[in-house]
This record gives C-alpha cells, sequence and structure tokens, in this order.
C-alpha cells in the first residue's frame, strides 16, 4: 500500500486526510481517566505505578498529542502517507479455507473511519502496541523496520534509491507512535479486564486474563521509561513538566 501511494501523484491526496487533533481531546481526557482505574486493579501496584508516574504527564498531555500528530513527520523530514489509523486485533479479518478454519493470510482491514495522512510507522506503531504481547513486541521491534525497508524496496524492484526513509528516520518516527500509543494500551487493558469480569465464570482464567494485561501493560510502560530517559528525553523537558 505504501509503495502505491508514494508513486502516485500527490496532488491526488496530499492535505485531504488530515486528522484534526484538537477533535480528540474529549477522547484523550477519557482515557486518561482510566489510567488510576488500572492501578488500582494491579496486582504489582508497587512496580507499576511508580513507572506509569514517570510517564503520566506526557503520555495525558494534549500538546504532546498534537506534537505527534503535526510535528513527528516535519521534524524528521519524513514523506508521509496514507495509513488507516486504528489497526488492531479487532479490525484484522482473517482468511478462512473451505473447511471454514482461520488462515494466516489476511482478508481485510475494517474500520477505516480514521485514515488520514501520517507517518509510514503509524500502523505498524498501533498494531505492535495493541496487538501483541510485550515479549512479541519487543521481539518484532528488533528486526521490523528493516522488514519493512526490504518489502518495500521488493516493491520497488530492488531500487533502494527510490525509498524516501532511512531506518534511522524510521526508527524514530516509531519510538513517537509507540509513546503515542500508550494511553491506548492502558485503556484497551482496563475495557477487557473489566469485560472478563463480567463475562468470565472461572476466576483461573479471569486470573490469568488480568495477568497478563497486567504485564502487557508493565512492559510498555518499561519502554516508554527507557526512552523518555534516554534517546526521547527531549519529550520528557517538554511535555512532562
Amino acid at each position: 500500500m505504501h509503495k502505491n501511494i508514494l508513486v502516485t501523484d500527490s496532488i491526488i491526496w496530499k492535505g485531504k486526510y488530515i486528522l484534526d487533533p484538537d477533535s480528540m481531546d474529549g477522547f484523550f481526557d477519557m482515557l486518561a481517566s482510566t489510567i488510576d482505574t488500572f492501578i488500582e486493579k494491579c496486582k504489582h501496584q508497587d512496580v507499576v505505578k511508580p513507572l506509569i508516574e514517570k510517564i503520566r504527564k506526557v503520555i495525558t498531555n494534549s500538546d504532546f498529542h498534537r506534537f505527534i500528530f503535526d510535528e513527528t513527520t516535519k521534524n524528521l523530514a519524513l514523506q508521509t502517507v496514507i495509513v488507516h489509523g486504528d489497526i488492531h486485533l479487532g479490525n484484522i479479518m482473517w482468511s478462512i479455507d473451505e473447511k471454514g478454519n482461520i488462515q494466516d493470510d489476511i482478508a481485510a482491514f475494517v474500520d477505516w473511519q480514521i485514515i488520514h495522512e501520517s507517518s509510514p510507522m503509524s500502523d505498524l506503531g498501533r498494531f505492535l502496541a495493541m496487538g501483541t504481547s510485550g515479549k512479541i513486541r519487543r521481539q518484532a521491534e528488533v528486526f521490523a523496520i528493516d522488514y519493512y525497508l526490504e518489502c518495500l524496496t521488493e516493491e520497488f524492484n530492488g531500487d533502494a534509491s527510490k525509498i524516501p526513509y532511512t531506518a534511522e528516520q524510521l526508527k524514530m518516527s516509531y519510538n513517537y507512535v509507540f509513546l503515542y500509543n500508550i494511553l491506548f494500551v492502558i485503556s484497551a487493558g482496563v475495557f477487557f479486564l473489566n469485560r472478563g469480569e463480567e463475562n468470565e465464570s472461572k476466576k483461573d482464567i479471569k486470573e490469568s486474563n488480568f495477568d497478563s494485561a497486567e504485564l502487557k501493560i508493565r512492559l510498555v510502560c518499561e519502554d516508554a521509561v527507557r526512552l523518555l530517559e534516554g534517546d526521547m528525553k527531549h519529550l520528557l523537558e517538554k511535555f512532562g513538566s
């Protein structure tokens, strides 16, 4: 998809799919309200709460959200593409065989209501943060960007000179997107935990679901702290005061 956008005359699509961050303020406030709910439910508050408190001011700052929307691609001189905007497991339809068995192939992506112009890392960052465990996300992050560039080069028939990105640009952009999605990960964890409490009668399964969600969020927060105290310290200084 990105290759097709990159070779299409920008007059056709550039500037026509802009997501207004101001329209999301109320939604972000709602997401932010789930943080304390999650902390209250945590089994390991002594570990999780200090991590969240280190990043809370950044991830709940509306100016940070606007920065991600407006400035990250500009600051990185990153050529934008059209992105889905909400890639997670609930918005992916998988192929089935003649017997109705689910296959590895994707049949369709659904729910395109917030399609917009953004970084080529936007959907990848969203999917890895929302759709995988912390362990799998960390494993994928080791090779995902190099693999993306490899696949994009292949779509350009091996001509790497046509790729308008460097691995360094994409890695920095991915980190921005990852930090932006943390609030969504916490909120989704609370939502599914509440649903599990309502619908799951077996205590051991409830406990297992809770433990998985808590671990996923803890690992996300650990990695966010590492970024905000390291390579992306400027964001902590700018939006964390």
